[in-house]
């Protein structure tokens, strides 16, 4: 959700219960498959929920599995009504993933701007991106092939394999920078081959 860059919408912001005190529902939709739901108790008794599928913004025709995150190994109040959380304790939260079957998952559509060729002691910048839609990029990884690697979306240096994870971030620029090549390393023309990971 972090790594997204998005900010989660309050369902709840102006019609929450005299007894939540304040806004504590929200939602994250992070891709056309994919929802993560926000739920908070701030009071000092615990309360329950029950959310319909126009509440959380779910095709009433799609079919839906939701999964607890703090707690897999429960199986959450989910059918064709909605979705219920029942006595939600003092000060917690409750956070659901919400996965739609009807989509199926695919990896983000990665463009990654390579040089073609270069020569030792130059400086050369790989840089890769996807859009927000339909899945974006959450992740980046950049293997070059001798040990050398980063995390970041823009890389330095020679030949490598790029490897993007889904359920991710936007194509912002950060250049991480290696000076030179060393001097025994052979560049051979063509493009690094790019792969990408669906979740």
């Amino acid at each position: 959700m972090i790594r997204l860059g998005k900010s989660s919408l309050p369902l709840d912001l102006m019609t929450y219960r005299h007894e939540d005190e304040q806004p504590g529902v929200f939602l994250l939709q992070e891709d056309a498959r994919q929802a993560m739901l926000a739920v908070f108790n701030w009071s000092e008794r615990s309360n329950s929920h029950e959310f319909s599928f126009s509440d959380l913004a779910l095709q009433p025709d799609h079919h839906y599995h939701v999964l607890d995150v703090f707690k897999p190994e429960e199986q959450p109040r989910f059918n064709s009504t909605g979705l219920q959380i029942e006595k939600l304790p003092v000060h917690s939260v409750e956070l659901f993933k919400i996965l739609d079957d009807s989509i199926p998952a695919q990896p983000p559509s990665v463009v990654a701007q390579v040089p073609t060729n270069g020569k030792v002691s130059q400086d050369l910048l790989f840089t890769a991106a996807a859009p927000d839609r339909p899945v974006p990029a959450i992740a980046y990884h950049w293997d070059f092939g001798d040990g050398v690697i980063t995390d970041h979306r823009d890389a330095c240096l020679y030949p490598c394999r790029q490897l993007c994870g889904s359920s991710s971030s936007r194509g912002s620029r950060r250049p991480l920078l290696r000076k030179g090549l060393p001097s025994d390393h052979q560049w051979f023309d063509g493009h690094p081959r790019t792969e990408a990971l669906s979740r």
